[in-house]
């Protein structure tokens, strides 16, 4: 299993600049007598010795600090505890830290798991090399962030006070839930790795709290976010908890933002990703202001934290305590025996059904499909015998097991994962039987439906079974498969189907350059946030 998300560090604003090429007929004209690398050394020397923020002018922005955890304060009804201490802080500084912060990805792969497991699912194209992307796309300048090592807020003597107070409202609101609530407690732990004897099992066993944690990030991103938001609108005298108006702008600024032209070529899963924590958690916000107030938006999910993403997805379903859809895959040991061993398992939740909907589907999927899914979960295994460094997804093996609320979106589900299997893999040739003499519901020893894909790495099996079960197995051989089928329909498999796992495109967040890349992202963001909210301000101000 991937270890749990953590937030040694907080930062809101990851603001990393691209590393775009420099164009030949421009690199020919500026290298005449020079390298690009000692371009490139230049103007970083040259950035660094631009400091627009001297000492003496730190103390007007830690007067600042101080007025902003008071609005903070209030706006949350977090109660300050004391003091939050501050450091303003040199270029250098923040790349050592940043450094710091990526070096880490070279002490686990937890990018190399999550990469083979995408892309044997089709949510990454085969040629995809996601570290390369991820720290191609990675700079090294940060726009202020809490640390909840040293209780610290870092502010940057580079960036002008006027653009760093935002950044404080969303910050500070982490001070103070690390004050009433120890954000410590939310860090991730080590874990054994998937390649260790016991690290990892072949079955969803729905005892892993990595989900938990990923929706207790939503709650604490979003919060920052009503914060941030409110901040904008102090100008109009409004906050999201008073307005119905500012509400409904504030939902409708992320969800209808276009990512930045140099993002457009990542994959889906990355995307929708960065913006997870961000958008779904300040509309689930936004909805327990609607449904309870501050009391409930605030102090409420840390009494009593949200289990999934489900109920981030589905407040209503948060509210109402109400048990998450979930799918146990039994163990795969016996069947497989020494010839496989332990790779990944987990969730394939309704976060990443919305992702495939989006992905292979069509634009009313996510309505007649997603809005169906109930329960998912996956193991993944690799042959035994093959170097890590020479695993393929060839060398990895998959059972994914789904259910839904109806047999028109399990069939309709099957279609999606196909398309996106033929856009992944070489299809040589397909086998599809319609077994119409085994009625659902019955204890069929055949599928309702099936369909067998023969591609370039192997067979791949897409099953529906009774009850709205879908089976899909890749790697296996027919005998495994006929095997596999068989647990799954066994009454045992079907008792036990409460879980809480880490989801599958999730298990990014593992990866410190993935969180870098969303910060990135979520830089572009927000200026499309503060532009919408201003302009919603003044019309607001001039109506009033």
């Amino acid at each position: 299993m991937l270890k749990k998300i953590g937030f040694k560090s907080v930062p809101f604003l990851l603001a990393l600049a691209c590393c775009l090429p420099v164009a030949p007929q421009q690199a020919s004209a500026q290298t005449a007598d020079r390298s690009l690398g000692d371009i490139a050394r230049e103007m970083r020397a040259k950035q660094r010795s631009e400091i627009q923020i001297t000492a003496e002018d730190a103390k007007d922005i830690f007067a600042s600090l101080d007025e902003i955890l008071n609005f903070a304060s209030k706006d949350t009804g977090f109660p300050k505890r004391g003091p939050v201490k501050r450091k303003l802080v040199g270029r250098a500084q923040v790349d050592a830290h940043i450094a710091e912060e990526l070096s880490k990805e070279g002490k686990a792969d937890p990018l190399g798991r999550s990469e083979l497991v995408l892309k044997k699912l089709g949510l990454l194209p085969a040629d995809f090399g996601l570290k390369k992307f991820l720290m191609q796309a990675t700079g090294q300048s940060l726009a202020g962030y809490y640390d909840t090592r040293d209780k610290t807020m870092y502010l940057m003597n580079w960036v002008p006070l006027e653009s760093q107070r935002p950044v404080m409202s969303h910050e500070l609101t982490h001070a103070l839930q690390d004050q009433n609530y120890d954000l410590s407690k939310f860090e991730k732990h080590e874990s054994s790795s998937a390649e260790s004897p016991g690290g990892a099992s072949m079955s969803v066993s729905g005892t892993d709290a990595d989900e938990h944690d990923i929706a207790t990030s939503a709650v604490i991103e979003g919060q920052a976010m009503v914060v941030f938001v409110d901040y904008g609108l102090r100008s109009a005298d409004v906050t999201l908890a008073s307005s119905t108006d500012a509400q409904d702008i504030a939902s409708n600024i992320l969800a209808s933002y276009d990512l930045p032209v140099k993002f457009h070529n990542a994959p889906r899963v990355l995307t929708e990703n960065t913006m997870f924590p961000y958008h779904q958690g300040l509309a689930f916000e936004i909805e327990l202001l609607r449904k309870g107030g501050k009391t409930k938006a605030f102090a409420g999910p840390f009494a009593h934290l949200p289990s999934n993403t489900h109920q981030i997805l589905h407040p209503d379903a948060y509210l109402a305590k109400a048990a998450t859809p979930s799918v146990k895959v039994p163990d795969l040991r016996p069947i497989l025996g020494k010839g496989y061993e332990p790779f990944d398992s987990g969730m394939v939740g309704e976060f990443d059904t919305c992702i495939m909907a989006r992905e292979f589907g069509r634009e009313n999927d996510l309505f007649t499909v997603a809005a169906h899914w109930d329960g998912g979960g996956y193991v993944a295994v690799r042959r035994a015998g093959v170097p890590t460094e020479k695993l393929t997804t060839a060398d990895i093996a998959l059972l994914y097991v789904s259910r839904w609320k109806n047999a028109k979106a399990a069939k309709r589900f099957v279609d999606i994962y196909k398309t996106a299997l033929t856009r992944r893999f070489a299809i040589s040739g397909e086998q599809t039987q319609d077994n119409t003499e085994c009625f659902d519901g019955e204890v069929c020893k055949t599928p309702l439906w099936s369909s067998k894909l023969i591609t370039n790495e192997g067979v791949d099996y897409l099953e529906i079974l009774p009850h709205n079960t879908v089976m899909i197995a890749q790697g296996f051989d027919e005998a495994a498969v006929s095997q596999l089928r068989q647990l799954i329909l066994s009454p045992a498999a079907g008792e036990l189907n409460t879980a809480n796992m880490h989801e599958l495109s999730l298990s990014l967040y593992e990866s410190p350059a993935f969180r870098a890349f969303q910060e990135q992202v979520f830089e572009d963001v927000r200026q499309n946030v503060l532009a919408a909210i201003s302009d919603w301000s003044k019309s607001a101000a001039a109506i009033r």
